[in-house]
């Protein structure tokens, strides 16, 4: 299970989330992040770069069957945005701890998606 490190923008946002659903996602962190590619299921993850993203569920979770209580706030709700943990800017990246730069809803990234496609900045 790799360590897990928060910046202060992903701690402060895991502050305003559910404390049930806070709970999950730290807990789940270490079980769902890794290092890309390969990526099996591109709707749940992905890379660009040094920047990686994971659904903060367990890889796998076969998209055409509905999770439980997904239309309830839970883990599968949130994308955790994550790089390899370099704690000093000049030294090599460590290979089996990462840290999670943001959390992102996936309202937000719908409400991203829309404003692209209006063409608005």
């Amino acid at each position: 299970m790799p360590g897990v490190h928060w910046s202060r923008r992903a701690r402060a946002r895991l502050e305003i989330i559910d404390p049930a659903v806070r709970d999950q996602l730290t807990s789940n962190a270490g079980e769902v992040l890794h290092d890309m590619p390969p990526a099996s299921y591109s709707q749940d993850e992905g890379r660009e770069g040094e920047i990686m993203w994971h659904r903060a569920i367990t890889c796998g979770a076969a998209p055409a069957r509905p999770l439980p209580k997904e239309d309830d706030d839970g883990p599968w709700n949130y994308f955790l945005i994550y790089t390899q943990w370099r704690p000093d800017p000049r030294s090599e990246p460590d290979p089996v701890t990462f840290e999670v730069l943001d959390i992102i809803h996936v309202t937000e990234v719908a409400d991203r998606w829309e404003t692209m496609e209006d063409g608005t900045p």
